[in-house]
């Protein structure tokens, strides 16, 4: 009986350790959602809430797209008005006036093909730089926040318990900065406005 005793104890001993030794060890995590802090554009719904630095950010890039992409739009519409003139002349036209005009709208679907590749590019190395900064960004807001808050480590999930989920935190934390950063720009455009006025 009292061997049975002394092992009980000692097996109550050694759970409690472990139960405590668990305890100390429990590392609380938080996760934020990326594709919440930067979404596609045209998922508007999810867009409207992500930081406004990213919304202004996308917002210029598409503004450049649409501007840089005017000239090509210009010759895409040359190049069809061209194929619609050759579907109309047809038979009537000479061969030689057949062989220039073919000519031509090889030519100018080259330039189209290389003003396509050139805008995508474009827009690919401008929406790496864009969200390449702001990841940055998120996960210097996201460090704050586990400091802040006592988090022991921050991942990066797509489907959180809303208990461990600080994306609203990470979005609320950008959009302070970035407030902050215009507020002390329009104050500094003022200052200058004032000094100029002199």
């Amino acid at each position: 009986m009292k061997k049975i005793l002394l092992t009980l104890s000692a097996l109550m001993l050694a759970t409690n350790m472990f139960a405590t030794t668990e305890k100390a060890y429990a590392t609380k995590t938080a996760s934020f959602d990326l594709a919440m802090i930067m979404p596609n554009p045209e998922q508007e719904n999810e867009f409207k809430k992500s930081p406004q630095e990213y919304q202004d950010g996308m917002e210029a890039l598409m503004k450049e797209l649409e501007k840089r992409s005017m000239p090509w739009q210009e010759k895409s519409n040359k190049y069809n008005k061209m194929v619609d003139e050759a579907k109309k002349k047809g038979s009537l036209a000479s061969k030689e006036a057949k062989e220039k005009q073919q000519e031509e709208l090889l030519t100018l679907q080259y330039e189209l093909r290389m003003g396509q590749q050139q805008l995508q590019q474009f827009q690919q190395e401008r929406l790496g730089a864009l969200q390449g900064a702001f990841y940055e960004k998120a996960k210097k807001a996201a460090k704050q926040i586990r400091i802040a808050q006592g988090w022991d480590l921050i991942v990066i999930a797509f489907d959180a318990d809303a208990k461990c989920d600080i994306t609203e935190n990470v979005i609320a934390a950008l959009n302070s900065e970035y407030n902050a950063k215009k507020a002390a720009a329009k104050k500094d455009a003022a200052k200058k406005e004032v000094a100029k006025a002199k």
